[in-house]
């Protein structure tokens, strides 16, 4: 069969993609912090809690909000499941282990949605579904991180399909309430809509396996209470509250509630605000990120045997709608929301079974190429006009669709295909640009960090340069905001300073270093460029001082 090719054609498409855009460099606090906690489990399990050994602090207080002390003791506030399951690639492969184990939970997603999409609509529509989860979402962005957020997805997917495809079986039922455990061990704010779905899931079974389904969840979710109450002190996601965690570690007057709900979802699903971080996934609206997906809502609201997912999934929304932005209070994080995707592919998938518009799979998979290589080439930049362009036109066009899309679902002419094929390589062109930026930001940040290397274990930089989100996994990095602040560091030996003129440092012993050629990172948008230029005034002066 013709598809059987493409098939596999697709999936090394899919593969060769992902390739692409990983680079190596840690580039943020909370990637740090899942990278401390899977190599202290790998290394010094069963007393992996204790992060003191990798993490080394000034008294009372540690340098990154992802840490904190308990006792005498360090720990990092994360989720335990992706340094659990991704510590073996860390033994194998180092820190960048954990990258290949998040790529490979992309992938196995985009597999695990073309399963499900395969079951409900026929192969040749889930193939086209798993390839717009790559294309078309913000998976290809974080499936290159060593966040948590690509595992979380892949097990809540794995849930849904094992909820939509279960038969009458106890071992699907324990394998449901196995993976719907891990989502919430990997990433604790999903207990809500999780368990939401558990419980409409085990009301479909027999008395016998009902009880037996909820036990196995709870079960499963033991090890959870327990991370969380030896490091939180309370079971039940201690500071981690349900159903989120806002500013400060405390929920919002619920006098306010409504307001900050209705702001919240606005922003989240369409919004044209430029926002002055250096990467724009995070500030990007649901369906401003993949415009095309604003089809599958149509098929979402007609069909029944989806609605218990679609709970569930708006469930999630509304959590992160909300709370200021996302669940700490940063800022609009399409990382939170990266779970839906998956299911708005699959929704999207039916909406092409349903209203029978004919593309060509062979010719849609080459120009996404075309364009995944377009745009690694010649990425825009999130703070330029251009960008601003394409938010708002990526805004209003979903508007478009979204009340246009009972009139495309009743015609099947060649021009709608044709449309449809458009909207897909806009999508794409907006998602692949963002990920290609994402990638060169990373760069930026492995050439820094690839700088600083071999140098002493305390590295301190001034709080106005362009280092934010520095992360050194093996150093203590401080900043300071007047040179006198470094004195108090004299006293600790050999230190590390970047600065554009040379410390007070009497009695120290320095050498004096540069930062090496960015531009063989090959950093092409001009705001990274502008950012390496400012990097280039700064030195960086070792200073060996006696005790």
């Amino acid at each position: 069969m013709w598809y059987l090719n493409d098939k596999r054609k697709i999936f090394i498409l899919i593969f060769v993609v992902h390739l692409l855009f990983l680079r190596e460099g840690l580039f943020s606090n909370d990637e740090g912090a899942h990278y401390l906690l899977t190599r202290s489990l790998a290394e010094n399990f069963p007393d992996f809690l204790d992060l003191s050994q990798y993490i080394r602090m000034p008294a009372g207080k540690g340098p990154y909000y992802s840490f904190f002390r308990y006792g005498d003791e360090v720990h990092a506030g994360v989720n335990l499941g992706l340094p659990a399951l991704s510590s073996p690639f860390y033994l194998l492969f180092g820190r960048f282990g954990i990258k290949i184990f998040n790529l490979l939970a992309g992938l196995i997603t985009s597999y695990a949605i073309f399963l499900a999409a395969s079951r409900l609509y026929g192969r040749r529509h889930a193939l086209l579904a798993a390839m717009l989860y790559v294309f078309v979402t913000p998976s290809l962005f974080y499936s290159t991180s060593l966040w948590n957020h690509t595992l979380t997805t892949l097990l809540f997917t794995l849930t849904i399909y094992i909820f939509l495809a279960y038969e009458d079986r106890s071992r699907d039922a324990v394998l449901f309430s196995l993976l719907a455990a891990l989502t919430v061990l990997s990433s604790y704010y999903m207990i809500v809509p999780v368990s939401l779905l558990c419980v409409t899931f085990a009301l479909r079974l027999r008395s016998t396996q009902r009880i037996a389904c909820l036990a196995c969840y709870l079960l499963f979710l033991l090890p959870a209470f327990a991370f969380n109450y030896f490091n939180f002190g309370s079971p039940l996601l201690g500071e981690y509250s349900v159903p989120g965690v806002s500013t400060g570690g405390s929920a919002s007057p619920a006098a306010d509630g409504a307001e900050r709900l209705l702001k919240g979802l606005a922003a989240l699903l369409i919004s044209v605000d430029v926002s002055d971080h250096y990467y724009s996934f995070s500030q990007k609206a649901v369906f401003q990120s993949s415009p095309v997906l604003v089809l599958s809502l149509l098929y979402i609201l007609r069909s029944r045997r989806l609605l218990a997912v679609s709970a569930s999934c708006l469930l999630l929304i509304l959590m992160v709608a909300y709370h200021d932005g996302d669940f700490g209070g940063w800022q609009l994080s399409m990382r939170y929301v990266l779970p839906v995707f998956p299911f708005l592919t699959i929704s999207f998938a039916g909406f092409l079974h349903r209203s029978g518009i004919e593309y060509e799979l062979r010719r849609l998979s080459a120009a996404l190429l075309f364009l995944t290589i377009l745009a690694l080439a010649f990425p825009f930049g999130p703070r330029s006009e251009e960008y601003l362009l394409i938010k708002i036109f990526s805004a209003f066009l979903a508007l478009f669709l979204l009340l246009s899309s009972p009139v495309l679902e009743r015609l099947n002419t060649g021009h709608v295909g044709n449309f449809v094929f458009l909207l897909i390589m806009f999508s794409a062109l907006v998602n692949l640009n963002d990920a290609g930026y994402g990638a060169s930001y990373r760069s930026a940040h492995a050439f820094i960090e690839e700088s600083l290397e071999g140098a002493h274990d305390v590295v301190l930089f001034p709080a106005d340069a362009p280092f934010a989100g520095l992360f050194m996994p093996d150093k203590l990095t401080v900043q300071y905001r007047s040179p006198g602040e470094i004195v108090r560091y004299l006293g600790h030996g050999n230190l590390t300073v970047i600065s554009e003129d040379a410390p007070p440092a009497e009695g120290c012993a320095s050498t004096t270093r540069s930062f090496g050629s960015a531009y063989a990172y090959l950093v092409r948008e001009k705001r990274l460029r502008e950012l390496l230029n400012v990097v280039e005034k700064y030195r960086i002066i070792n200073l060996h001082c006696k005790s």
